[in-house]
């Protein structure tokens, strides 16, 4: 099945934390946009804060109704335009003027709210942005103001929310404003020329000096709280609302991602092993070398944490199926790897995996984040059981013999006479039964075990028609019964050097660790039988006894009366010779107490 994936798909950003309960996130997004513009100047200091016209709100979220300016040390009032008058209207504190900018690129910032967040303890929050401007002044590029009553429509919730270390964030605001970066840029390019001085730059700063050339961007949270409504300075002609205001924190990033050689991977793995590999990447390379640099400058301990989601497609809805999150510390310079297991393969028809690389600086909270994803329609490679491959009769035993070669020395080259050969021999020692197969009934058998390879042999004759017919296509098992578990099943063994060339007679071997945990069972084994199994169908041949050969066996069974004979086989060519079993003459010998009689199986 094809698989499809992509890279880095998101807009470049930075993470910085705010608060326990706010992430902001400053994305390199950089959209053009043609809105009106106020330049909102302070009669007190001169500084300046900027704020789009209201038909901007869905766009910006910049606006005189998501506004709350400083009219004091400690405090802070709304500038909404559904109060008569308007503040800005009224006010002395401030003189507004509408600067025409026409088409520019904005930036976005993303607030991200951690679950659970619903304003305890403060009324709402203020977050600015600023640059520095080259006269010493700074730019309020955004004052917005998240309070108790405006969250209702400006909060939204995440499609897919964010776990950053061990907070969960599910909400999210935005916000857009002039990108520093691309004002300075056409306010240094025109340097020199009369048209400086019209760039948007510096229309839009206190002076026509416009910026700083690197001034970095400050982010600023300010907790509201003790809402109320009253006169400025004390006036009773206008109500407006006012907060105190608890500066929290302040934190900078940078007018443009320094780490745009950053990048994420997820990929199958290339040599056809079935797993994933999702790493971060500097240059196109594993980014271990970067690290090690980065962190042996001060103010620099990075570390990478990583996020994987898998989406599986079912119809045309993708549903959110695993997650998992890791933070690595060591070893950049190979891939983590995982294996997805999709819940839904039965039904199925694609899935995406979606990676979320983030380089994440413990000396002070920034993350830069990049992401990828990978997909593939073959989902049922990744499902809960692992595919099977059917190789039909393929899986059956071999045969494996070493064999040593030995070369011929000629002592005289004109001597071809061959060296004489060393042969080995051994001793198999069989347990070995005669069945009688009758058409009233057929004769037990029993079976004793030993916690060593057993080779249990067994002549099967019938009454009337002589040895038991052994070939064609009816195999043969020795099965043992246990009263709590799944019966217990051995083939007859075809190997001739275990067995003579006699009708009737199987060999059924039993090896050493299959012998020990039937013995350890021992008190649950029922009986034993002797099957046939042909088209389909398993017979009865014989019921057996078992017998527990070790000593000391609390309530073990007598084994009963039976006559022994050592009877010597040679097999031509094999390499046990002269083999020794102990059989029993005559099944009569064994009580009838012992021996279960059942109705013989049609063969």
């Amino acid at each position: 099945m094809a698989s499809f994936s992509i890279a880095s798909t998101a807009p470049k950003s930075t993470f910085v934390q705010l608060a326990p309960y706010l992430l902001a996130e400053y994305i390199y997004e950089s959209t053009l946009l043609n809105r009106g513009v106020y330049r909102v100047q302070s009669t007190a200091d001169g500084s300046v804060s900027i704020i789009n016209d209201h038909a901007s709100l869905p766009f910006t979220g910049n606006t005189k109704d998501t506004t709350v300016l400083r009219t004091s040390d400690t405090l802070v009032v709304e500038t909404d335009i559904e109060r008569l008058p308007e503040y800005l209207l009224y006010t002395d504190k401030y003189t507004t003027t509408s600067v025409s900018i026409g088409q520019q690129k904005y930036d976005k910032i993303r607030f991200h709210i951690q679950t659970g967040f619903n304003f305890d303890d403060i009324d709402g929050l203020q977050i600015t942005a600023k640059v520095s401007e080259r006269s010493g002044k700074q730019l309020t590029l955004v004052s917005t103001l998240l309070s108790r009553e405006n969250s209702v429509d400006r909060i939204l919730y995440h499609a897919k929310p964010l776990f950053v270390r061990d907070r969960l964030f599910d909400k999210y605001f935005d916000v857009r404003i002039l990108s520093p970066y691309e004002m300075n840029s056409d306010f240094y390019a025109l340097e020199g020329t009369p048209a400086q001085d019209q760039s948007v730059a510096a229309l839009l700063c206190s002076t026509t000096a416009g910026l700083l050339r690197q001034t970095p961007i400050s982010i600023e949270l300010t907790e509201l709280n003790s809402y109320f409504e009253g006169g400025e300075d004390d006036k009773t002609d206008a109500i407006f609302g006012f907060y105190y205001a608890y500066p929290k924190k302040k934190i900078s990033v940078k007018q443009t991602d320094d780490h745009n050689l950053l990048g994420a991977t997820i990929q199958e793995n290339q040599e056809g092993f079935d797993y994933f590999e999702f790493f971060a990447t500097w240059n196109d390379s594993f980014i271990e070398d970067y690290i090690l640099y980065m962190n042996s400058t001060p103010g620099f301990s990075y570390m990478i944490m990583h996020e994987i989601k898998i989406y599986e497609q079912i119809d045309e809805e993708f549903i959110l199926s695993g997650s998992f999150n890791s933070v690595q510390e060591s070893a950049y310079d190979l891939p983590q790897i995982f294996r997805p297991v999709l819940l839904f393969s039965d039904v199925a028809t694609s899935f995406s995996v979606e990676y979320t690389m983030r380089l994440f600086n413990k000396q002070d909270g920034t993350q830069i984040v990049r992401s990828a994803s990978v997909g593939s329609y073959d989902v049922h490679k990744w499902g809960r059981k692992l595919m099977m491959l059917d190789v039909g009769d393929l899986a059956r035993p071999f045969k494996i013999y070493n064999k040593l070669v030995t070369n011929s020395l000629l002592a005289n080259p004109g001597s071809l006479e061959p060296l004489p050969t060393a042969q080995k021999s051994g001793h198999i020692y069989y347990d070995r039964s005669e069945v009688e197969v009758n058409t009233v009934g057929f004769s037990g058998f029993t079976v004793t075990l030993t916690p060593f390879d057993n080779v249990i042999s067994l002549l099967v004759k019938d009454e009337l028609f002589g040895n038991f017919i052994t070939t064609g296509d009816t195999t043969f098992q020795l099965v043992f019964t246990l009263s709590d578990g799944e019966p217990k099943r051995f083939a007859r063994i075809s190997d001739s050097d275990l067995q003579t060339q006699t009708g009737g007679n199987m060999v059924f071997k039993i090896l050493a660790l299959d012998a020990k945990d039937l013995l350890k069972k021992f008190s649950t084994i029922s009986s034993v039988f002797l099957v046939a199994l042909a088209d389909k169908t398993e017979t009865v041949i014989a019921q057996g006894k078992v017998f527990d050969f070790l000593p000391n066996t609390p309530n073990a069974p007598t084994l009963p009366p039976f006559s022994s004979q050592l009877t010597s086989f040679r097999n031509a060519g094999s390499n046990y010779q002269g083999g020794i079993g102990i059989r029993f003459i005559d099944a009569e010998e064994v009580p009838v107490s012992i021996i279960s009689q059942i109705k013989p199986a049609s063969i």
